[in-house]
């Protein structure tokens, strides 16, 4: 999350990064500190299952300054096949994948409007998997991540014809990259070393299919 400390967007700019692990973030903050940066890294704890949580991190956004700009970056991708998987897994994906960026999507909407922030920006993390379903042979079944991540396709869509509607510049976003070295792949087969082969046969992707709406 991007508070910007006044409306004209003048440094030293405010940075909210969330996260079920801080320790990375918080190195983050320390390299953004000791590199001498126009800006301030606020790393917080969030699990984005829980709507209260979500609730009480916009609050504490609220005490830094007023939101402008919104990522939507949480994702989760877990071994549970359309024919066999178990429905407490698609429940997780979908909170994570799904729900949870239409929370922080409203939470913001509203700050900003409050705000007067008629440029704010709400960003979605998607997929190249939000845009086609995989049938590669010895690949990992993502089948129903990969439903999740068309249902941000869709919600981002949504979203820019609801603000359309809107007396506001605020714009909606989705950047949908291929494979990225994560440690998504680790959590699929909970288990650090397998995880991290998959990334290494499937090749890390450098180019990203990016598509920008803006409220028109």
């Amino acid at each position: 999350i991007y508070l910007p400390p006044s409306l004209y967007f003048s440094p030293p700019y405010l940075y909210l990064s969330i996260s079920l692990s801080l320790p990375p973030h918080q190195e983050l903050q320390k390299r953004l500190k000791d590199s001498g940066a126009d800006g301030v890294l606020h790393p917080h704890f969030l699990d984005v299952r829980k709507d209260s949580s979500i609730l009480e991190l916009f609050k504490f956004a609220d005490s830094l300054g007023h939101v402008s700009v919104v990522v939507n970056n949480a994702g989760v991708s877990l071994d549970a096949p359309l024919l066999t998987g178990a429905t407490e897994v698609w429940r997780e994906m979908l909170e994570v994948n799904v729900l949870a960026y239409a929370v922080c999507a409203r939470e913001a909407y509203s700050r900003m409007v409050a705000n007067k922030t008629n440029d704010g920006h709400i960003i979605n993390i998607n997929s190249v998997s939000g845009h086609l379903v995989s049938h590669t042979p010895g690949t990992p079944n993502l089948h129903f991540y990969e439903a999740t991540k068309f249902a941000v396709t869709a919600m981002t869509e949504g979203l820019r014809q609801e603000l359309h509607t809107t007396d506001t510049y605020i714009r909606v976003s989705q950047v949908s990259p291929g494979w990225v070295q994560t440690n998504i792949m680790s959590r699929f087969y909970n288990d650090e070393g397998k995880g991290q082969q998959t990334m290494k046969d499937v090749g890390t992707v450098r180019a990203f299919c990016i598509v920008i709406y803006r409220n028109l």
